[in-house]
């Protein structure tokens, strides 16, 4: 037979809610350790293992994670733009202008010439 649950007293304190709060206010570069020392000084008792773990999920969410994750797969052959899709030997052409123009705008400066005489 299943267990029913039993009401949570009202005055039961959420430990994570806590943290969080805490974290909030010391500011995103809190140290699990002064989070621990600031709800000991309002009476909540937490451990450590539940600061790290409430903070991981914190930071995880909030896209400040440390850890990034890299796409999988083949690498992708084309790269699309507003209106069209430019090919890798398209980028390959247009590095190697660059590389004999010797900067961005001089570069440009001849495609602005290129387009003129067409």
């Amino acid at each position: 037979m299943a267990r029913s649950r039993s009401k949570a007293p009202q005055d039961k304190i959420n430990r994570s809610n806590e943290i969080r709060r805490v974290y909030q206010q010391l500011g995103k570069d809190a140290q699990p350790k002064e989070i621990i020392d600031t709800l000991a000084a309002e009476g909540i008792t937490v451990k450590a293992g539940l600061v790290n773990n409430v903070l991981h999920r914190e930071r995880r969410a909030s896209g400040n994670g440390k850890r990034t994750r890299r796409g999988g797969g083949r690498p992708r052959q084309s790269v699309s733009s507003s209106s069209e899709t430019l090919s890798v030997s398209a980028l390959t052409t247009a590095k190697q202008l660059l590389q004999d123009a010797g900067s961005l705008q001089d570069a440009q400066r001849a495609l602005e010439v290129l387009d003129q005489l067409r």
